[in-house]
């Protein structure tokens, strides 16, 4: 790329051939030279042959000249500007695939259903090319990671079939609609001599076939046979000659026609199938009709009484060329899921067969109450134990392919607490990681990999992977699941990076809450780090609070509704309410209000519509029984100290009454309230017996 030309971060006002000279661009500079040009260079030859390490050279220097950008208005730029991001075509890494390569149809074929599946984000959309060719129906799955949809015909003509995603990247396939074909041409080499040798076997014979041969499944009965300068020679001065070809299926044949001429001089005949023999004259390839009658035939054999030429067979078909079904194949065969980390898939179905079968299944389950699977091949685990999910072919019911699916369960055990000291993550609970770029307008939600030590996002919100919480000791791990296995994430100093890690190995360090800062923090050799990110980058990184006091914080926020029920077992379990009204409510060291009221700022929209809607009820549900004592609470000792943040706005003390005590208090209730019964019938039998008296 020399000389080059490279615009480089120097001090601010300075150029950095020469610092005391000030630049007009402040914070830039421009140098040029090879010593310069060819590291950065070199960097992305590194790079590209890491991607294919097979590449020559003289393909990179193919790849990066053709990927650079032009450039005007520079006098040395050489090829153009660098870019890896082309040369290295991640733009289409991770494109969504589709079941079938290629749609070949006819304009009398019924819909066909093609799926597609994506691994990094989401399915965005299915287009046409051209509606004059094909549209689609029953489209499903849209914004999912696996999508179906019908294409109709509409007529004849070619068009393309274009599926993108959320991250803009697309899969093509072509779309052929067209009449089918019917008939059916093989063609046979003409040699520069005839030959002498025999064709003895199903390979010599096929390599003097020049077109057509896609039919032919195999080759049979070859006696006699030579490649000859108008096509096959066939016969020899010392007896007949014939071969046999069977055909990869039965087709309707009206007529076969045959291109032949005589050797020299010799009277000959052609027959076909055993049928009558017709006399062969002439030197030129001359076509001999033999008709049939429309009957199904799976070999053509063809016989010859003296030596002759063959050029070509022509078979005619009685009608469309009808679909046959083979096979059914499922992908995958086996399926391991887990009721945990790994409770669904999507399996694919291909139908096999000739003349384009339909590749419509039909799905179903060997026990519904284990898994379902739903009609785009979505299976979803319901208990442990082992099943077969079966694809049936629409147009053959008799063919079918089966995927046996195994289901484990590594649920772990529900938290001994749910909250742990003053952090508002609440243990055992699933949340979603991801922090808000002001700069990009945009969410990035972690997906469960790294790049190097940045963590990668996804702007897909499905695309995010569930994260836990777990107590250990005084702070928490936190972790997500990748195929039944809990990677922790925790934080890295190398003494050149902040690294933000993740590992199977449980970390020697918890994580933190620290109200001062809002933040999840992790401490090494007394200093805190947290991860997020920060500036105009959109992956996940590992900083210093300190030194990045205002970098974008990663936020948490559980993934359903169930959640409420987890959070009013929090808010009951370490909350005691004094229902006489003498004393405030007492919380289970440290825990305290503000801890409750960050606990609910963390909880997905339809948990939090869960809790305000809730009836205060001191025998309900759980979620009733924590809004009473929440209701409680606020209308009885004001929102000045016990802010109403869920929003509830009780207007008066709920009668809470002996819901509020704790065990031992209520034993002590009911032995006061036993000796005080006993005392006062003992008052009154003792007047009765007063009265009696006198």
């Amino acid at each position: 790329m020399a000389p080059g030309y490279v615009w480089a971060a120097g001090l601010e006002g300075t150029q950095l051939d020469n610092p005391s000279t000030t630049y007009p661009d402040p914070g830039y500079s421009a140098t040029q030279g090879t010593s310069f040009a060819s590291q950065i260079v070199a960097g992305a030859a590194a790079l590209w042959k890491e991607k294919h390490p097979a590449g020559t050279p003289d393909q990179f220097e193919t790849a990066l000249y053709d990927s650079v950008v032009p450039l005007s208005g520079f006098q040395y730029y050489g090829r153009g500007r660098l870019d890896v991001y082309e040369l290295l075509d991640i733009a289409n890494e991770g494109a969504p695939t589709l079941s079938v390569e290629e749609l070949n149809l006819t304009p009398t074929s019924s819909p066909v259903t093609v799926t597609a599946t994506s691994t990094t984000s989401t399915i965005k959309s299915w287009t046409t090319s051209n509606t004059g060719v094909f549209t689609f129906s029953n489209v499903t799955g849209l914004d999912t990671a696996s999508s179906s949809a019908k294409v109709n015909v509409v007529g004849e003509g070619n068009a393309t079939l274009t599926l993108t995603d959320h991250l803009n990247r697309t899969t093509s396939i072509p779309v052929i609609v067209a009449t089918p074909q019917l008939n059916h041409t093989i063609t046979f080499k003409q040699n520069a001599s005839d030959g002498s040798t025999a064709l003895v076997n199903q390979d010599d014979f096929l390599a003097e076939v020049t077109s057509g041969a896609n039919i032919i499944s195999s080759v049979t009965n070859v006696s006699r046979v030579y490649a000859g300068k108008q096509g096959l020679k066939l016969s020899s001065a010392s007896g007949n000659g014939q071969f046999t070809l069977n055909l990869d299926q039965s087709y309707t044949i009206t007529k076969v026609v045959l291109s032949a001429a005589q050797y020299g001089t010799e009277a000959s005949t052609l027959a076909v199938n055993g049928g009558t023999a017709q006399s062969i004259s002439g030197n030129t390839l001359t076509d001999y009709t033999f008709n049939f009658d429309g009957t199904a035939i799976s070999s053509i054999t063809i016989n010859a009484n003296k030596r002759n030429y063959l050029g070509g067979i022509t078979l005619h078909f009685g009608a469309t060329l009808t679909p046959t079904v083979t096979s059914v194949t499922v992908t995958p065969s086996t399926l391991a899921l887990d009721l945990y980390s790994n409770p669904s898939s999507t399996l694919s179905a291909v139908v096999n067969g000739t003349n384009n079968p339909s590749q419509e299944v039909t799905w179903s389950s060997s026990d519904a109450t284990t898994a379902t699977v739903n009609s785009s091949g979505l299976v979803t685990a319901l208990k442990t134990g082992t099943i077969t999910i079966t694809a049936t072919s629409v147009q053959d019911t008799s063919k079918s392919g089966t995927c046996d699916v195994t289901i484990s369960d590594t649920t772990p055990p529900a938290p001994t607490n749910i909250l742990t000291q003053d952090s508002p993550y609440m243990n055992g609970v699933a949340y979603e990681m991801y922090f808000y770029n002001t700069s990009k307008a945009s969410e990035y939600y972690f997906t469960g990999t790294m790049s190097g030590y940045y963590g990668a996002t996804s702007t897909v919100k499905s695309a995010g992977v569930d994260v836990f919480f777990e107590e250990s000791g005084t702070g928490q791990n936190i972790y997500f699941m990748n195929s039944g296995v809990k990677n922790y994430f925790y934080v890295e100093d190398t003494g050149t990076h902040i690294n933000f890690k993740f590992g199977t190995a449980v970390p020697t360090t918890t994580w933190t809450y620290y109200n001062t800062r809002n933040v999840i923090a992790y401490e090494i050799a007394s200093v805190l780090y947290t991860f997020g990110t920060h500036g105009t980058y959109t992956t996940f990184a590992a900083f210093k609070i300190e030194q990045y006091p205002d970098n974008y914080k990663v936020q948490f926020v559980t993934t359903n509704q169930s959640s409420a029920t987890d959070y009013a077992n929090a808010f009951s379990k370490y909350l005691t309410c004094d229902a006489t009204g003498n004393s405030a409510p007492t919380f289970t060291s440290p825990k305290s209000w503000n801890v409750y009221k960050l606990a609910f700022d963390s909880l997905d929209q339809s948990a939090k519509t869960v809790l305000v809607n809730a009836t205060a009820n001191p025998a309900g549900t759980e979620v009733e029984k924590a809004m009473a004592r929440y209701d409680y609470i606020v209308a009885k000792y004001g929102t000045s100290t016990y802010i109403d943040f869920i929003g509830r706005a009780p207007s008066s003390p709920v009668n809470f009454k002996i819901f509020a005590y704790n065990k031992n208090q209520l034993i002590y209730i009911i032995v006061f309230t036993l000796v005080a019964y006993i005392a006062f019938a003992g008052y009154i039998s003792t007047r009765s017996k007063q009265k009696k008296t006198y």
